[in-house]
């Protein structure tokens, strides 16, 4: 029933120069040399703070198996911490439940939303991984947080909105997971319908677990089938599709291939990928003239890869 994100560029190759797995954390200055873009204006406080973007690079015969690369970018300095993550194949999340694999601190991250190793699922484990840039990972006994000893991490997600807080759904059970007290509760369980299945989906907004129904695109809670146009929305805005036919508006877009954001006041970001570099560019709220915001960032974009999104610094 998932759809498998195709991509915008033709992919030739799994991600080249990646040896080994786990992250391979490292950092980018910017170019030397390059031209100085236009001066920002007092509406680019947010391009001194951090924002996070995932690249995939696609593995396997059809391509449903995925190989993340995480970039977290200061447009004002150029400066970037680079975390790959292994590849996973097959990958369960797809869609915008794609971005639920990241904590809304922007600091830890899954590698998809049911845990990879069989043996971590029966034990009760999700495995985190740092995307600072000491690259660590993190194992969390979920069963052991429970004190619930039939706990099971069969499926697991981030809020969204609610830094280093966990989902996790153990068979029917809901629990909700706090990384910061190192508590879990049972948060609720998911309803049984004839004709009704739990897929392993979270809705990309709330993070909460939804059932479906096998005939229909219906959901419950509503409005998380595959037919729907809901976009990603955090800090107020909402999150482009690079795969969408006219992401950037009525402007022309300002590169082929991008990830952007649209702020609550209407100001639309773009992180512009030339070759392995980024460039940040601003479309102001009523204005035709996409413009360059802080400095192009090199050797930070992993080859023959393409934009799954970018997520906007974190509020607070």
């Amino acid at each position: 029933m998932r759809r498998v994100v195709m991509t915008v560029l033709a992919v030739l190759s799994v991600l080249a120069g990646v040896a080994g797995c786990g992250q391979q954390p490292s950092g980018s200055a910017r170019s030397e040399g390059s031209s100085s873009p236009s001066s920002s204006s007092s509406g680019d406080a947010a391009a001194s703070q951090s924002w996070l973007l995932r690249f995939d690079s696609y593995v396997g015969e059809d391509g449903e198996g995925r190989q993340a690369t995480y970039v977290t970018l200061t447009p004002a300095t150029g400066t970037a911490t680079v975390v790959t993550m292994r590849p996973v194949e097959p990958m369960q999340a797809s869609g915008g439940a794609v971005s639920l694999l990241v904590d809304a601190s922007h600091r830890w991250a899954l590698l998809d939303s049911k845990p990879q190793a069989t043996s971590d699922r029966a034990k009760g484990v999700v495995r985190l991984y740092d995307l600072s840039a000491n690259g660590a990972k993190r194992a969390v006994s979920v069963r052991r947080l429970s004190h619930d000893p039939s706990l099971r991490t069969d499926w697991v997600s981030f809020d969204p909105t609610d830094a280093g807080v966990l989902r996790v759904v153990s068979g029917r059970t809901v629990w909700k997971v706090d990384l910061a007290t190192q508590q879990a509760q049972q948060e609720g369980t998911l309803p049984q319908k004839t004709g009704w299945i739990y897929g392993g989906g979270f809705a990309q907004n709330t993070g909460e677990p939804f059932i479906e129904d096998t005939g229909s695109f219906e959901t419950i809670p509503a409005g998380n089938g595959e037919d729907s146009t809901e976009p990603v929305q955090r800090a107020g805005g909402r999150v482009l599709d690079p795969l969408g036919d006219e992401p950037y508006g009525d402007a022309p877009s300002p590169c082929e291939v991008s990830a952007g954001f649209v702020t609550s006041g209407g100001d639309t970001w773009a992180f512009c990928v030339a070759g392995r570099t980024l460039q940040t560019k601003v479309l102001d709220e009523g204005s035709s003239t996409w413009r360059d915001v802080g400095q192009p960032t090199s050797d930070v974009v992993p080859t023959d890869s393409d934009p799954v999104f970018v997520l906007p610094p974190t509020q607070g």
